[in-house]
C-alpha cells in the first residue's frame, strides 16, 4: 500500500470520531502504526494497558510501547459496553474489544471484516507498517515493542533495504 495514503487514513482515524466506532478506530490503528495481526488485537486484556506519569503504554511484544495522543485515547476507552442482550450484562471487561457472545472477546474475522468495511485490507496494511517500522528502527528494537521474532524484524529491515548492521559502532 502507499504510506501516504495509509498515514491519511491513520489521521483521519485518529481525528474524526465520526469516521468509525472506537473500536474500529484503535484497532485499525494498531494495525495501521504498530502492525499487529488481528489475532492479537483481539486477545488484548484490560492488563495490557498501563499508565505511567500520564502516559499510556500498550504492552504488544516484551516491552510496553508509548501511545501517541489521541490513540491513548481511544485505546483507555476500550472495552466499548455493548448495548444489547445478555453480553451486556455478562460481558467480561478484561477483554479490551469484546465479542458477541458473553464472556468472550471479538473474533479475528469478525475484525477483519471490520477492517475491510473501512477499506483496510488487514495484510497489506500490516506488511506496510512492517516495511516502515523496518526502516525507521533497529530490528531488536521493534521485534520487542511490537512482538515479532528477531529473525522476522531482520528480515524485514532486509526487505526495507535498511542496514542496521552498523547502528551499535555509529551510536558510539
Amino acid at each position: 500500500l502507499d504510506p501516504e495514503e495509509q498515514l491519511a487514513l491513520v489521521r483521519q482515524l485518529l481525528h474524526e470520531p465520526d469516521s468509525a466506532s472506537v473500536e474500529d478506530r484503535a484497532s485499525a490503528c494498531l494495525i495501521l502504526l504498530y502492525a499487529q495481526p488481528v489475532a492479537k488485537i483481539t486477545a488484548l486484556i484490560t492488563s495490557d494497558i498501563e499508565v505511567r506519569d500520564g502516559e499510556t503504554y500498550l504492552r504488544l511484544g516484551s516491552e510496553p510501547v508509548l501511545l501517541i495522543p489521541p490513540l491513548d485515547a481511544l485505546v483507555t476507552a476500550l472495552p466499548v459496553a455493548k448495548p444489547f442482550g445478555a453480553a451486556s450484562r455478562l460481558a467480561d471487561s478484561r477483554w479490551l474489544f469484546t465479542g458477541k457472545n458473553a464472556g468472550t472477546h471479538l473474533q479475528p474475522p469478525s475484525l477483519m471484516a471490520r477492517m475491510n468495511r473501512l477499506g483496510i485490507s488487514t495484510r497489506a496494511s500490516r506488511n506496510t507498517a512492517l516495511l516502515h517500522l523496518a526502516s525507521t528502527t533497529p530490528p531488536a528494537v521493534f521485534a520487542h515493542l511490537i512482538g515479532v521474532s528477531i529473525g522476522t524484524a531482520t528480515r524485514w529491515a532486509g526487505l526495507a533495504g535498511a542496514a542496521w548492521n552498523s547502528y551499535a559502532t555509529a551510536r558510539r
